[in-house]
């Protein structure tokens, strides 16, 4: 009785085997030389060609298919659905960057302010006290008073506008969404990752 063919293993018609059958062991890797370092880079090849990286050095070059075809598929072209989702996901990735980076700086200029008042108020505190000891027990008012007292109102308007400004930040922290922008973001330029793929082609 002749042998099946290799489309009729098994007793079944059309059936075939890209990959070992279950209870055979899988193919040894083969052993690649890097062309940049000449590292031995142990890999088993598959279907298609692919790039591997290399261990010594990490540089990526590229290992022949079963077949010996040194072709590596393009990945196919997106659809227009795809493109617009991609671009509305890089555009809801760069809005949310602005808003980290607008909260963060508002939290840092607050800060500041609030800084800036204590300082103020913490002045003002200072000047009443330095006022009273010169002016106690019924001494007439001098220059150094009066200059004392001067320096207190500058303070105080001081510790106001900081704490306007530490208002406004905190307001500015909080600010949950930005703009939408007039016209829509012109993504024409931006890659699909396919010329990278026909430059690692034409190196080869």
């Amino acid at each position: 009785m002749p042998a099946p063919a290799d489309g009729d293993r098994d007793g079944q018609p059309g059936e075939t085997f890209e990959t070992p059958p279950a209870g055979l062991p899988p193919p040894a890797p083969t052993v690649y030389q890097c062309p940049e370092c000449g590292e031995d880079v142990a890999a088993t090849p598959g279907a298609v060609a692919r790039l591997i990286d290399c261990p010594a050095c990490e540089e990526r070059f590229l290992i022949p298919a079963e077949n010996g075809s040194t072709v590596i598929p393009e990945d196919p072209e997106p659809t227009d659905e795809e493109r617009e989702a991609k671009a509305e996901s890089e555009l809801d990735g760069l809005r949310m960057r602005h808003v980290v980076v607008v909260r963060r700086a508002a939290m840092r200029s607050r800060t500041y302010a609030i800084i800036g008042a204590a300082g103020c108020l913490l002045g003002v505190a200072k000047l009443a006290i330095m006022t009273w000891k010169e002016t106690r027990g019924g001494t007439a008012w001098g220059l150094w008073p009066v200059t004392y007292v001067g320096v207190a109102i500058a303070a105080l308007f001081g510790a106001a506008y900081f704490l306007r400004r530490a208002a406004h930040w905190q307001r500015e922290s909080l600010a949950g969404k930005i703009p939408d922008p007039e016209t829509p973001p012109d993504f024409s330029t931006l890659s699909d990752g396919s010329q990278h793929a026909r430059n690692l082609e034409d190196l080869r």
